[in-house]
């Protein structure tokens, strides 16, 4: 403010009478602002960092998830509302990023992390902020733990085998199934993985290779399948540390049967070029059919002796 003034004072050639209106009065060739300085307020002298009691409590919570809580920060200028806290947290033994913390909180002493994953172990410490950026603590102190485990298997589904309509009944079977409940620290949906296993026959065996893993999602469409052909199924649930339901129960579907020959001109379309006395070629246009591809028809080609 002062520099601007001193810069309408040299444009004004009334500046010294303005400088007087001011409060303003030249002294040796130099400005005396005395009057503009206000005197220092608690705040620009505040160099005490605050007190800060840190974590109270860092528990596992459902999501899964981390709820913390910690003791009220208290400083000799700046109120408890306005108290700033970092949330700083590192997975297992990695390093604390001091530069950039978790989450920032500001008045209140409890909170909730989410992006945990199951079977990590989680260390977390607070560090308290005043209004003119005093810290306490500068590193980790008062460091709570936390194990984000999961004994317990996932519920398991029911399933449920369903033929779509046509044309897609001839070769495709559709799967349904309820998601799978890993409770409340355990996997969540998004992140369930199911295994779908088939078989021709009943009593599908879990125990091999599934037919394919489903993640995040439970329904699953079984394609390229033989027409007029039973196909049984089970799911099983796999949470993210790899604890397994118990299987669905058996649920099995039919595919509609073709019953539509091929297009196909026969022998009026064959063309033979003798190449050897023991070798004959032929060559015909291919057939086309409403559910098999042009590439998977079979031809049976006959011969006889004569004529």
């Amino acid at each position: 403010m002062v520099e601007r003034m001193l810069k309408n004072y040299k444009r004004n050639s009334r500046g010294v009478s303005l400088l007087s209106l001011l409060g303003l009065t030249l002294l040796g060739g130099c400005f005396s602002s005395e009057l503009l300085v206000s005197a220092p307020t608690a705040f620009d002298l505040d160099y005490t960092s605050p007190t800060c009691p840190g974590l109270t409590s860092a528990t596992a919570a459902a999501g899964p998830s981390i709820s913390l809580a910690w003791g009220q920060a208290s400083d000799n200028v700046t109120d408890a509302s306005d108290m700033t806290y970092r949330i700083f947290m590192r997975e297992g033994s990695n390093s604390y990023d001091l530069n950039s913390p978790t989450k920032t909180i500001i008045g209140n002493n409890n909170t909730l992390l989410t992006s945990i994953q199951v079977g990590k172990t989680y260390s977390l410490f607070v560090q308290c902020l005043d209004e003119k950026g005093n810290k306490s603590p500068l590193g980790p102190e008062n460091v709570q733990t936390v194990l984000i485990s999961d004994n317990d298997a996932p519920t398991a589904s029911a399933l449920t085998v369903t033929t779509p309509g046509l044309p897609n009944g001839y070769t495709e079977l559709s799967l349904t199934w309820t998601p799978a409940d890993d409770g409340a620290q355990g996997t969540t949906a998004s992140n369930m993985r199911y295994n779908i296993f088939t078989s021709l026959a009943s009593s599908v065996d879990t125990s091999g290779t599934p037919l394919t893993t489903i993640t995040g999602t439970t329904v699953y469409t079984h394609q390229n399948l033989i027409p007029n052909t039973t196909y049984y199924y089970r799911v099983v649930a796999v949470d993210e540390v790899d604890n397994n339901s118990l299987d669905s129960n058996e649920s099995s579907g039919v595919t509609v049967a073709d019953t539509t020959a091929p297009v196909f001109g026969g022998s009026s379309s064959l063309n033979d070029t003798t190449q050897a006395q023991t070798a004959i070629d032929l060559s015909w246009s291919a057939a086309s059919d409403n559910v098999t591809l042009a590439g998977n028809i079979d031809y049976r080609v006959y011969r006889c002796t004569g004529s």
